[in-house]
Order: C-alpha cells, then structure tokens, then sequence
C-alpha cells in the first residue's frame, strides 16, 4: 500500500484531540485510520498503542509496542518509558523498573551529548 502522509496528519490532529478530552475510542479510530495510510510511522504506531493502553487493551497496545524500534523519530527512551508502562498495568514490576531505567539513561545521555555539542 502506498503512503498518504498527508491525509494522516488531520486523522492524528483529529486523535490529538479526542485524546485530550479523554475520548480514548475516538482516539483509537483516527489513529487507526491514520496507521493505514501511513504504516511506517512508528510515532503513529506508538500512539495507537498508547491509546489502546487508556482503553485496558494491554495485549494489542504490546503488539504495538513489539513493532517498534527505536530511531531518530522515535527515541530509545521514549519507547523505554511505553514499554514500562506496559508492564506496569500488566504487574510486571521488574520489567517496569528495568525499563524505566533504561528510558532514564537515554534522558541523561541526551542531555550530556547536547551539553557536549554546544560547547
């Protein structure tokens, strides 16, 4: 199939801001439909997943999330924060922590490699 970037971009605004009334499903529809037209935008896919995690569908939000590499539009510590959220909701503590951990690092090796550039 081929990719209708900019006919996603409303269906994301549209998520956008079901999301932010709290309106989850509604959420999940425009992601969805966006996710059609534009399959490999991992940031639409972590955001369907992160719908999906709102809506209790922890088993699809990791289908998701396993799909998902990290890359430039996508950073390991964000990934690492979803993925132990994840696990969180599922009760899997250590895995949350480990992750969590992870998503931390990233943070602050960002944060150090942007220091070390600017100088």
């Amino acid at each position: 199939m081929a990719e209708a970037p900019g006919r996603a971009d409303p269906l994301r605004l549209q998520a956008f801001f079901h999301a932010r009334a709290g309106r989850w499903a509604e959420a999940l529809d425009s992601l969805s439909e966006a996710l059609a037209l534009k399959p490999d935008d991992p940031n639409l896919r972590l955001e369907r997943a992160i719908a999906l995690l709102e809506l209790g569908r922890s088993e699809q939000a990791a289908l998701d999330l396993d799909a998902l590499r990290p890359g430039p539009r996508l950073p390991t510590g964000t990934l690492a924060y979803w993925r132990g959220r994840l696990a969180e909701v599922r009760g899997q503590r250590d895995v949350a922590r480990t992750a969590y951990e992870a998503c931390l690092a990233d943070s602050a090796a960002r944060r150090l490699h942007g220091a070390a550039r600017a100088r």
